[in-house]
């Protein structure tokens, strides 16, 4: 099937359905797939809660898409019940204070760069934990500001790792849409910016009423203006996410629309497995709208339209200048259109 002409289809495949499907049915799928919609790479996840899909099945089933002429990374989504033991997280992140949590990160980000020369990192690379090790070691700083210096300094951490086992590693960052909250939990596009290669943006708004992110649907337009003038060049693309998108098929459509209006040079979809089951017939309609799409896109040009300055770690309570934050961290805007 042809590809689209303005921006690439990608699709990320998650390791429920990586580590248990045969080599056989891997070839089925991808020809389903491909009988519906163009699919022109893919990210392969090695770990998501607590399975882990062995590097040699990582490296099968990368041989299998490439031999459908299908570009090849990989992906990890940072959940984890290392040995067994909870810890007070939302989503069951990884506690990046505790040493045991750190080393099992390392090693699984270091058989990604085994088998890849690209990782990408699904939107989970945050910590909100709040451990005995991770009180003690936030002292009198705020949880935002604890969290910021942890994820930065972790961020060098695996970078410098992942480069070491292999140089020519292009590793990707990929951010959530819920921008507002993320020096909350570690996330600082200003300084992750230059510690990795690429950034990319998580377009996803779901359900915008009955939905705990609660963004509204333009959003997934403004996140990418957002992300695109936080990384001139290096934004990789725009990931959406049918989820939450409640019994109407249009606001995961509309998603992948503004995904594309805002800019995206590439969409990637949530996820490879849900999008060929038969039940939820999303990929048909799908492609059917991105034709659509695909035909105006190239006219586009660059999006332009009110200035909006968002400072980075911003939100209301800390805009005040006299703020112990304000003195500590910097402030410097980065610019988006808003139309």
């Amino acid at each position: 099937m042809k590809s689209f002409e303005n921006f690439r289809l990608a699709a990320y495949v998650w390791a429920y359905y990586l580590l248990d499907v045969t080599d056989e049915q891997l070839e089925k799928d991808i020809e389903t797939f491909e009988m519906y919609a163009p699919l022109d790479k893919v990210y392969l996840e090695n770990h998501r809660a607590q399975i882990d899909v062995p590097k040699e099945k990582l490296r099968r089933a990368k041989e299998i898409f490439e031999r459908h002429g299908i570009e090849v990374s990989g992906g990890i989504t940072s959940t984890a019940l290392v040995n067994g033991k909870p810890k007070p997280s939302i989503f069951g992140t990884f506690c990046y204070t505790d040493e045991e949590h750190r080393s099992t990160y390392v090693r699984l980000i270091e058989d990604l760069a085994e088998v890849f020369d690209e990782i990408i990192l699904d939107d989970f690379f945050f910590t909100a934990c709040k451990c005995e090790k991770c009180i003690e070691a936030r002292g009198a700083r705020s949880w935002a500001e604890y969290r910021l210096d942890l994820m930065e300094d972790f961020s060098h951490v695996i970078v410098d790792a992942a480069k070491k086992v292999n140089p020519k590693l292009n590793f990707i960052i990929k951010y959530p849409a819920w921008y507002k909250s993320y020096h909350e939990t570690g996330y600082n596009p200003e300084k992750e910016r230059d510690i990795f290669d690429m950034i990319y943006t998580g377009t996803e708004t779901r359900e915008p009423v009955y939905n705990a992110q609660h963004m509204q649907r333009y959003h997934s337009y403004s996140i990418m203006r957002f992300l695109e003038n936080t990384a001139p060049g290096r934004n990789g693309g725009g990931w959406i996410d049918a989820g939450g998108s409640g019994d109407n098929i249009n606001r995961f459509l509309e998603q992948a629309e503004l995904t594309i209006l805002g800019g995206a040079k590439e969409l990637t979809l949530w996820n490879f497995e849900f999008m060929i089951e038969p039940k939820t017939n999303v990929l048909p309609a799908m492609t059917k709208d991105l034709r659509r799409i695909d035909a105006i896109a190239g006219s586009l040009g660059t999006p332009t339209g009110v200035s909006v300055y968002e400072p980075f770690c911003s939100t209301t309570t800390w805009a005040w200048a006299g703020s112990p934050l304000s003195r500590r961290r910097s402030f410097a805007p980065t610019r988006r259109s808003s139309s």
